[in-house]
């Protein structure tokens, strides 16, 4: 399995710096984030601050399942 990497960029994570930079992001006003695997699963998560919707897509086209 490989790492996520945050969408344009190519450094790997763990799981706490990930939620330390989807938490600045938010602070910030950036309530949109996308991660990616080389193989090409793609994470999206969107937040008003108290709540999240995190969508998951095998591929580019793929339509996604949200949890």
């Amino acid at each position: 399995m490989s790492a996520w990497h945050f969408a344009h960029e190519t450094s790997e994570f763990t799981g706490d710096i990930a939620a330390i930079r989807i938490q600045e992001r938010a602070a910030t006003g950036e309530l949109e984030t996308w991660l990616r695997q080389e193989e090409g699963r793609v994470l999206g998560l969107v937040t008003n601050g108290n709540r999240a919707m995190v969508m998951v897509m095998n591929e580019p086209d793929d339509l996604g399942s949200t949890l």
